[in-house]
Formats: C-alpha cells, structure tokens, sequence
C-alpha cells in the first residue's frame, strides 16, 4: 500500500540522525561535517523549505558549541552567514556570535573574515550607527596588526579548514586601507592618533608602490595639518 511521505519530515530525520552522531562520535572532520552540511542546505533548497534548514543548522551549531567542538560551530555559523537566505533581523549576532566563537579558538583569519562581514552588513545597513562602523573598523584593525605581527608563528593546526594566510604584505595593504578608513571618521576629532595611522598608511602604500592610494592618505595629512 503506498503511502503519502512528507519530504520535509525525511529530511528532517536524517539531519538530527547526521548531527546526533557527529556530535556523538567526533570522528568526521570539519571539512567532512561541512561537506554533508551543504548537501543538507540543498536538499532543504529543493524542497523550498530554506528556512527549515537555516533554524536546523544553527541548532547544530550550538548544539557543538555546547558539546566543546568549536570549530564545527565556527564553520557552520560561517555557512549561515553566507546564505543569502539568513533574515537581516538575526545575522547580526550570528556574525557576533561567529566572531566570539573564533576568537575562543584563537582562530585569527577566522575572526578577521567574520569580522569583515559584520563590516559589510553595518555598510549596507543605513540604520547602523556610526560608532557601530568604527569599532568594527578598529577591531579590524587590531586583528590584521596581530596577524602581521605573528604570521610566522602561527600553528598549522590554528589555521581555518577552508581559508588560507596569504603573504604578509596583503594583510598590510588591508591594514593601510582600514587606518585610512578610521581617520577619516575621526579626523577632526582624535588629531594626534589620526596623524599617527595616517603616516603608517602612507608609509605602507609608499613601500607596496600604490601610488593613488598614497596621494589620497597624503591629501588627508594635508587636511589634517589644516584642522591643526
């Protein structure tokens, strides 16, 4: 006798069966738990029920901060962040839930690319504060001078299953273009510090040959020696 079977319920089953035993097991890697996590995304696609998917997967990702795998709750609250489907109303504290996560596990690259879309939704969200934009730009800020300052240093074992360091002078580009960024929101009020980044900026974008970006800081310098 042929029933009627609910795909959504059959997905549903398997999901909790496939986080009940990796949670319980430990045995798959991340690249593996991230792996099948995305099969799961598209099986929930296909049967337009994206949403389902998004509330499952964060459980998940609890439900492996809870249990002590962090990095399965950093990877997976990634993959929430890049779904176009995530609500705006939740994806701040996802991204500042996914930022603590990373930072826990010492995870650096991990932190700075979370901290980086929480940029990115505080550019595209008009009702961020101003004061929002610039903590997220200075703790970017620290973030790549740490990274600058230890990349050699860094374990293996530290870095993210699916992202790569790339060579140090790529992170200090990075690192000119946000102390730009901030002096420009404090460049008449935070004069010393102002001067300070502006200089490094300038210094870095002299020593990499990027030119237009070094008219631009020394046009500020410019500014700022007026405001003096």
């Amino acid at each position: 006798m042929i029933t009627n079977i609910n795909p959504i319920q059959t997905i549903n089953k398997r999901f909790v069966d496939f986080s009940r035993t990796t949670i319980k097991t430990h045995k798959l890697n991340t690249k593996q738990v991230m792996s099948q996590l995305k099969e799961y995304e598209q099986d929930y696609k296909n049967a337009g029920q994206i949403g389902v998917f998004l509330y499952n997967a964060y459980q998940f990702a609890e439900n492996c901060y809870k249990n002590g795998l962090k990095k399965y709750a950093g990877s997976i609250l990634s993959l929430l962040i890049k779904n176009k489907e995530l609500p705006n109303n939740v994806k701040e504290p996802i991204i500042l839930q996914a930022i603590r996560v990373a930072n826990e596990q010492k995870d650096l690259l991990g932190e700075l690319a979370r901290v980086v879309d929480l940029k990115k939704y505080y550019k595209n969200n008009p009702e961020a504060s101003i004061n929002k934009k610039l903590r997220v730009c200075i703790k970017e800020e620290a973030l790549l001078k740490k990274i600058i300052n230890n990349l050699e240093d860094i374990p293996q074992s530290n870095k993210p299953a699916f992202e790569k360091y790339e060579p140090k002078d790529i992170y200090r580009f990075k690192l000119a273009l946000v102390e730009v960024d901030i002096a420009k929101a404090q460049i008449k009020s935070h004069k010393t510090v102002t001067m300070k980044r502006l200089l490094h900026a300038r210094k870095i974008f002299n020593e990499l040959n990027k030119t237009n970006e070094e008219k631009f800081t020394q046009s500020l310098i410019n500014q700022l020696d007026y405001y003096s």
